[in-house]
């Protein structure tokens, strides 16, 4: 009797454990990526708000007039990868800026302009890039893509290896 109830204890002991671990993985995983996924609209908002550019700072230091908010360095505009498509609502391109991305070639153009078009305004993701959509006008749209193939990489290694780590706890606590 003493060892049933000794089991059952062990049993609902390592229930709470695992419950409590797998909580504070969830947490940790969600709030990496709320914390990603806000910098990136950050970023596109700050490309849109400066129509399709990232603004280079000042020589002498000083930031651009609109640089908009967030965490951005002075290396902002030279390490960001992104490119902007715009078009009208019949999804004919009109213009199209791809010199701040190596990845994304002229043939590409056509894919990722019928993402756009399909698209809803407001953000979303495809092929390792985050985009956002919006109208600027009558019959004008713009859609911006950044690369966000490290970070979404990044929150995968986090997942990962926060689900190992919370593997290992609990089998040290059993």
């Amino acid at each position: 009797m003493i060892k049933d109830l000794r089991r059952k204890f062990i049993r609902i002991t390592m229930f709470a454990v695992a419950m409590v671990m797998i909580l504070l993985c969830l947490i940790v995983n969600i709030a990496n990526y709320l914390s990603v996924n806000s910098e990136l609209n950050q970023k596109l908002d700050m490309i849109y708000e400066n129509q399709g550019t990232i603004p280079v700072p000042a020589k002498d230091g000083r930031p651009p007039e609109k640089a908009g908010g967030g965490p951005f360095s002075r290396e902002e505009p030279y390490s960001t990868r992104y490119f902007v498509l715009k078009f009208d609502d019949s999804g004919s391109l009109s213009e199209k800026s791809l010199e701040h991305i190596a990845a994304v070639t002229e043939s590409d153009v056509d894919q990722f302009l019928d993402v756009a078009v399909k698209a809803t305004a407001g953000y979303g993701y495809y092929s390792g890039y985050k985009y956002y959509v919006a109208q600027q006008g009558e019959n004008r749209n713009i859609a911006i893509f950044i690369d966000c193939y490290d970070d979404l990489r990044k929150i995968y290694t986090v997942a990962v290896l926060s689900v190992a780590a919370m593997a290992v706890c609990i089998v040290l606590v059993y």
